[in-house]
């Protein structure tokens, strides 16, 4: 397990009947148990929420799935760009709460999660790897 649990783009508008998402259904199961061991851990869960035209800030698609396990005691940090870190707080969240390794997941795995996953790695944060 890592120090953190770091969930990308579960949001409500990026899946649709013209927009699906594949095996959604086994993500957020798969999703949902990995929040709740962080929980059960006590190590912070992170939500990061893209934000742009078509995901209007607080609007009905731009909020997380509704068969998501998050709390208000939970983090979440908003985006505009593939990389989670560009231009917001999360590295500096990630280093307030003493992280140095992250399992990521989330949604379009290959634009934003990979990304920032690249990113992280740039940053020197442990990625967990698990097979």
């Amino acid at each position: 397990m890592a120090d953190s649990l770091v969930m990308i783009d579960l949001q409500k508008g990026l899946h649709s009947p013209t927009k699906k998402l594949y095996q959604l259904d086994n993500v957020l199961a798969g999703v949902n148990e990995r929040i709740g061991a962080y929980r059960q851990a006590s190590k912070p869960n992170l939500f990061i929420q893209h934000t742009e035209e078509e995901l209007p800030l607080n609007s009905d698609s731009w909020c997380l799935m509704e068969e998501m396990d998050h709390q208000p005691t939970d983090y979440y940090l908003l985006k505009t760009h593939a990389n989670s870190f560009f231009q917001t707080n999360l590295q500096a969240t990630l280093i307030g709460l003493g992280v140095e390794s992250i399992e990521f997941c989330g949604a379009q795995t290959e634009y934003c999660v990979d990304t920032t996953i690249r990113v992280a790695h740039s940053l020197g944060l442990s990625l967990l790897d698990e097979k």
